[in-house]
């Protein structure tokens, strides 16, 4: 076989070369090289008997004294299954790379870590069966490492990553390449995400629809900039989502929900007639959560599993932590249907600036928010209320340039931010290893689940 490395491909060839690959991303389409403007760019790519076997839409960035970065947006285009062609690739990549005056090549390559097996799922009557694909991946990422890459890990926080790090997509398609009818793609969603499809959105008034229409840009800047002020964060605007639509023309769809404000209050005051009779303890009030005790292995290793709405929140590995977060939240429990109830207060989270951080009144404990945090809690017993307040906060409101606050903001967040060895919900757990707070004895209720 014989390879060829080259640069300077035409964008039309390689656009072609993307759209027929079963997996990549749009960000490796020329597209998006209209989106970032702000860059430089590149089609290189490796031929393999004149057939164009691996490429890369190479954004280019200059830096400081001539130097530039070199970042490859959910790159490469390839298999990974052809270990010669990709060493090729790279060392050519690399070589290039050192020719144009780059210092980094900086990748973050588009690769399935996991996939609901949907033939399985429907083989178990909706029991969700998940597929890991993690020894794959781990074998492409220590490819890569072998070629003199450095893996980042897998960081939680939101901020660690130019791009978002987790990315999810479904499937059109079923295991014979047919796009599945309406109905059975329908089918392929877990029962919890059918439930919300259909009857359960127009009981409230809540009706979607989508536009190609990039004038229609501004009615989701209106909606984003009711989200920035009340998380107190910077989103993009108005002249980025309409870059995004003239560069993808009629693949740009805008999705909007629309609520009926007269059905939505027909079916709160239904649903309160429903609600009256109904215990204090309930919905309206607290909120429940169904948790779940299990003991592993013959050590008796206890973890304790909390569901709400059917999705896992939480799962403490001991009954301390458990304790710690009933004592939080001001937990309640009663015996459910194989299951413990807890009622807990509501909890209200505020994003408020250092300054106003610093003067509220309030017990200082340790919460869990994209990494762990300082905050302060007022506690508001009459309505079963938990107000939680952290700083997410923007330094300079004049600055609009989304890369220069968001550094700002994290420079602030960061001096909140606490060791994430440091265990949460602490004002509890010291006031339960001091004896200040009565411990509920939690076990006895699975027990009588045991004995049921």
């Amino acid at each position: 076989m014989k390879y060829q490395f080259k640069t300077g491909i035409d964008s039309k060839e390689y656009d072609k070369f993307v759209r027929n690959f079963p997996s990549t991303s749009f960000m490796q389409t020329p597209a998006w090289s209209l989106v970032k403007t702000a860059w430089d760019n590149d089609y290189v790519g490796l031929y393999c008997d004149k057939k164009l076997v691996c490429g890369a839409m190479v954004l280019k960035r200059n830096l400081f004294l001539g130097k530039k970065l070199f970042y490859i947006p959910r790159g490469f285009v390839t298999s990974y299954d052809n270990d010669e062609a990709l060493k090729i690739f790279v060392k050519e990549l690399k070589n290039y790379a050192k020719k144009n005056g780059a210092i980094d090549i900086k990748i973050d390559p588009f690769i399935c870590f996991s996939e609901d097996n949907i033939q399985n799922i429907k083989k178990n009557k909706g029991i969700e069966v998940r597929k890991t694909f993690t020894l794959d991946t781990d074998k492409i990422v220590k490819k890569l490492e072998n070629l003199g890459f450095v893996h980042g890990g897998f960081k939680k926080e939101v901020n660690a990553y130019i791009q978002p790090r987790y990315t999810m997509a479904i499937s059109l398609k079923d295991k014979d390449g047919n796009f599945y009818e309406k109905e059975e793609l329908r089918r392929t969603f877990p029962k919890n995400t059918r439930n919300y499809i259909g009857k359960y959105h127009e009981d409230r008034g809540v009706y979607f629809s989508y536009s190609t229409n990039k004038e229609d840009v501004k009615d989701l800047i209106s909606v984003l900039h009711c989200t920035e002020e009340r998380q107190h964060i910077a989103l993009r605007s108005e002249k980025y989502f309409k870059k995004l639509m003239d560069a993808f023309l009629d693949n740009a769809v805008l999705f909007f929900a629309r609520v009926d404000i007269d059905k939505y209050i027909k079916f709160l005051k239904n649903d309160m007639k429903e609600n009256e009779n109904k215990k204090e303890f309930s919905t309206k009030t607290h909120d429940d959560f169904y948790i779940y005790y299990h003991k592993n292995g013959t050590q008796m290793r206890y973890k304790f599993t909390a569901l709400k709405d059917a999705t896992s929140i939480n799962a403490w590995k001991t009954e301390e932590e458990l304790m710690t977060w009933a004592r939080t939240h001001r937990a309640t429990f009663e015996k459910g249907y194989n299951c413990i109830i807890a009622w807990t207060y509501k909890e209200i989270e505020h994003h408020v600036s250092p300054t106003e951080y610093a003067e509220i009144q309030g017990i200082e404990d340790i919460m869990q928010c994209n990494g762990k945090r300082m905050c302060k809690r007022i506690y508001d017993d009459k309505n079963y209320i938990l107000h939680t307040y952290f700083v997410w906060y923007w330094e300079d409101e004049t600055i609009t340039d989304f890369a220069e606050r968001s550094m700002k903001q994290n420079e602030i967040r960061k001096q909140y931010e606490v060791d994430y060895n440091v265990p949460v919900n602490i004002y509890a757990l010291e006031e339960l290893r001091q004896g200040k707070t009565k411990k509920i004895n939690i076990m006895k209720y699975f027990e009588q689940l045991e004995e049921d």
